[in-house]
């Protein structure tokens, strides 16, 4: 007890009913690729409805990795997932257009003074007279011997008379008052001069411009396209909330962003509305609400034409145009700080054109008012290409840490056909799942694999000849199967590592951990039309020598996962995928229960409250089949002075673990009628 100066009575406890917690390993994870849904951010999905609502349905470029995920969690409810995109993926965006006219062209136009009383003489057989300058469509006045006539047409420079004239000829040539332009005028085009009016100083006919007074100096003539009105926003991948940076042009200036990438947000419409422009709602959005918002405030519909009529998806009600406002409770309710936070389709990124003063604090602030209800529609969300391998192994690791992410089961998906080779499936296996030790990776062969003309060949020369890993935390299947697509009514090859991280899954489940998730009992695979390749038992055997395990359809009773092994050659007892994660469990366990250890006195009292402590929990271990026997050390014999001296604690742990049958012989031995069966026992 403490030390007191005078007398008293100091109560204190003492809690030594620490016990070993319960393990999470039936926890699935896998880094795909996805119609939508967060980038670079672990999802929790409980099943595959959750799973479309939030990464969207298959699609010809994503459905290995929409259905390996689908398929584990036809076993198992817990599955982590993240998406990764590659390049040329961007969110839509929105906010208020801008509009342009476009110039279609721009020319001058010469202008030119009239010419008075140009003469000629008419020797009445010459027809042709050649002009001082182009008349330019102007209506000449011409005379033969004073007398006017109009028996001739011109053509630029040329005047040509009906008949050959005889005597003096006068012709008086206008000031140029037409001019033409190359640039076709279209119906929805507009032309403009400069210092001229249209309509009042000239007219527009096809590709002539026919002034009412010939200008006295050159001119400028302009062709506008019709206005054009467009969202003139840039590109923009905003993976995450971590990716919003309110204010700071992000996406151009663009008001609004989906709130995921991909072509999925360009359904996304968005109507908000103040205490003025409420009435402009419809009044079906009208009834979305309990009454219009007052001063200050601001309603917003959020709504999706996806399933091609437009459908309110969200709403928020009576939110603020003050930075600091808040309900009662303390609640932030600044329409930006509260649309970021909860939203499922949209971020703010600026406001509105008209909000000049929105995001100020309230006090002493009139907040600016909507002229008219901001209608906008989402565009330019895209689904670039398919991601490389650099960008997968980046996507994994949100994964590797295994202080931050509690996972056990972590897939590959179709990963080693997407990138044409076995980098993204090496990195998941040497980075993450034996960098965590507590997790297995579930890897499979590659579709171009199982189906050549020699699959058994292919499937070993791909995973001994050009992969460098080999270890005991990781487990690889060598099929792949044919499984019915409900949302595209397509039938599709899909990678099996998604299956067999469920039957590990349900495994855990149904029996514990250190079971074999193989053979008839455990190991039927789910949702088979067929495999890629029929594994006989010559192949089967070549496989397995490779520590690739074997998945076979055996008429009548399924396809059935046949083997057990992890991908390693090494002789031990951590050559079968029971006795990894039956250590994985025991570690595990006994780890995050000795935490309560540390910075305690190394002496004989924390020793024996080790073993105590560990020793139940193995008790339990044997008594569910999991081992054999086990001794566990902690004494003065592994903690010396040294140890002690050095701040350190040891405890040795010592397991025989269960092994799984693999390989059984039945014989039959026909004895004579008078023998005895106790001579021959054990003698054949």
């Amino acid at each position: 007890m403490p030390f007191q100066v005078s007398p008293g009575v100091n109560v204190s406890e003492v809690d030594l009913t620490t016990t070993t917690p319960a393990a999470a390993v039936s926890v699935g994870a896998l880094v795909g690729q996805f119609a939508k849904g967060p980038v670079g951010e672990i999802v929790t999905v409980s099943s595959e409805t959750e799973l479309a609502q939030v990464f969207g349905k298959p699609t010809d470029q994503n459905f290995g990795s929409f259905y390996t995920a689908a398929n584990f969690l036809a076993y198992a409810g817990n599955l982590q997932v993240s998406r990764v995109v590659g390049s040329g993926t961007f969110n839509a965006v929105a906010g208020v257009p801008s509009t342009t006219t476009p110039t279609l062209a721009t020319e001058t136009g010469t202008a030119v003074a009239a010419v008075s009383g140009e003469t000629f003489t008419g020797n009445g057989s010459d027809t042709t007279f050649t002009l001082s300058r182009d008349t330019f469509d102007e209506t000449l006045t011409v005379t033969v011997d004073g007398s006017a006539t109009t028996d001739f047409t011109v053509d630029g420079t040329t005047l040509t008379f009906d008949s050959a004239p005889t005597g003096t000829i006068l012709i008086d040539i206008p000031a140029r008052s037409k001019f033409a332009i190359s640039q076709t005028v279209g119906s929805n085009d507009t032309v403009s001069v400069a210092g001229f009016s249209i309509g009042t100083d000239f007219t527009v006919s096809g590709q002539v411009i026919d002034f009412t007074s010939a200008p006295t100096s050159d001119i400028t003539i302009t062709v506008n396209g019709p206005t054009v009105t467009s969202f003139a926003y840039s590109p923009e991948l905003v993976g995450s909330s971590d990716d919003v940076s309110f204010g700071s042009g992000q996406a151009g200036g663009a008001e609004f962003v989906a709130r995921t990438p991909g072509p999925h947000g360009n359904f996304l419409k968005v109507y908000m509305v103040d205490a003025g422009t409420f009435s402009s709602l419809s009044s079906t959005f009208q009834n979305e609400f309990s009454g219009a918002p007052s001063a200050g405030e601001v309603h917003v519909l959020v709504c999706s034409s996806e399933s091609g009529t437009d459908k309110v998806v969200e709403k928020f009600s009576f939110l603020s145009k003050a930075s600091d406002g808040k309900l009662e409770d303390g609640t932030n309710i600044f329409y930006v700080d509260f649309i970021n936070e909860f939203s499922n389709f949209i971020f703010v990124v600026n406001h509105t054109s008209e909000g000049t003063n929105w995001g100020t604090p309230e006090l002493g602030t009139t907040f600016a008012t909507l002229s008219s209800m901001v209608y906008v529609e989402f565009s330019g969300g895209t689904e670039g290409s398919v991601p490389t391998a650099g960008e997968a192994i980046s996507g994994y690791s949100v994964f590797e840490d295994a202080e931050t992410t509690d996972v056990a089961l972590i897939m590959s998906g179709e990963w080693g056909d997407i990138t044409d080779g076995n980098t993204v499936q090496t990195h998941i296996i040497d980075t993450v799942a034996a960098g965590r030790r507590d997790a297995v990776a579930l890897i499979s062969a590659r579709y171009i694999d199982c189906v050549g003309s020699n699959p058994a060949a292919d499937v070993i020369s791909y995973f001994t000849s050009t992969m460098t890993s080999n270890s005991n935390y990781a487990f690889v299947d060598s099929n792949y199967k044919y499984q019915y697509d409900k949302y595209n009514d397509k039938y599709r090859w899909v990678p099996l590592n998604g299956d067999i991280a469920g039957l590990m899954a349900r495994t855990d489940s149904e029996r514990d951990p250190w079971f074999s998730p193989a053979g008839f009992n455990r190991g039927v695979i789910k949702n088979v039309v067929k495999t890629a390749w029929t594994q006989t038992k010559a192949n089967r055997d070549d496989l397995y020598r490779k520590a690739l395990n074997p998945v076979v359809t055996f008429p009548g009773q399924g396809t059935v996962l046949f083997g057990d092994k992890t991908f390693t050659t090494k002789p031990s007892a951590f050559d079968r995928i029971n006795v990894r994660r039956l250590f994985i469990v025991l570690e595990k366990t006994i780890a995050t229960a000795s935490k309560f250890t540390l910075f305690e006195m190394n002496d004989e009292f924390t020793r024996s409250q080790f073993v105590s402590l560990v020793e139940p929990f193995l008790r339990e271990v044997k008594g569910r089949r999991g081992i054999f026997d086990f001794k566990v050390v902690c004494d003065s014999t592994n903690n010396t002075a040294q140890v002690v001296d050095s701040n350190e604690f040891v405890g040795d742990i010592f397991i025989k673990p269960a092994r799984s049958i693999n390989f059984i012989q039945l014989n039959f031995v026909a004895t004579r009628t008078g023998t005895d069966f106790e001579e021959i026992v054990g003698s054949v």
